[in-house]
């Protein structure tokens, strides 16, 4: 009887041993699966270009968003766009500040020279989502995410791999009322692709 129970007891420890090599497989082999996956829906890495003392970052994701990150060294507003021959006019532009720790960041169009409108009272929609900004030392920082592919007669779609003329503007210490934009300051034109 003994011999019989101990048998039945070895039988058991033996099935619950294989159970649980079979369930850590399992586990192994799904969360390797897993790993992949997150591996590959990884976001890519910022790139990174300064003119005129403003720093732009962006990322392209799939989806036809591109993450962005904008810093120049003021309290003032700070304005990236993009067009065709590195004017103001008939650039978009996106154009912030961060006044009282609130994050202002807008979608406009250069309608002259030295004149912009948002693209909403044009009838267009805003691009811009996940809006954020800090000023930290001096340094005023916004990030936003964009629509690459917005329809509008206001709007310039982009497309990753190629080369866009940008403009890039900051305006001076404590001009955080983006209705100064873009005052005397003249942008800094620079081709870049993204």
């Amino acid at each position: 009887m003994k011999l019989k129970s101990c048998l039945v007891a070895a039988g058991m420890i033996a099935t619950i041993a294989l159970l649980v090599v079979s369930c850590s497989g399992k586990n192994s082999a799904s969360s390797t699966k897993a790993s992949a996956a997150s591996a590959q829906q990884a976001p890519a890495p910022f790139r990174s270009e300064t003119h005129g003392n403003v720093t732009f970052q962006w990322r392209v994701n799939r989806g036809g968003t591109m993450d962005c990150v904008l810093s120049a060294p003021t309290t003032g507003w700070v304005a990236v766009g993009w067009g065709h021959d590195g004017t103001l006019k008939s650039s978009e532009i996106i154009i912030g500040s961060v006044k009282e720790g609130q994050a202002t960041i807008v979608d406009a169009f250069g309608v002259s020279a030295d004149q912009v409108k948002l693209v909403t009272d044009l009838g267009n929609d805003d691009i811009i989502s996940n809006k954020s900004g800090s000023v930290d030392n001096g340094t005023t920082k916004l990030q936003f995410t964009l629509q690459m592919h917005a329809i509008g007669d206001y709007h310039d779609p982009l497309n990753s791999g190629q080369t866009y003329e940008f403009i890039f503007l900051h305006g001076p210490a404590g001009a955080q009322d983006l209705s100064t934009f873009p005052g005397s300051t003249k942008p800094v034109a620079a081709e870049i692709v993204l």
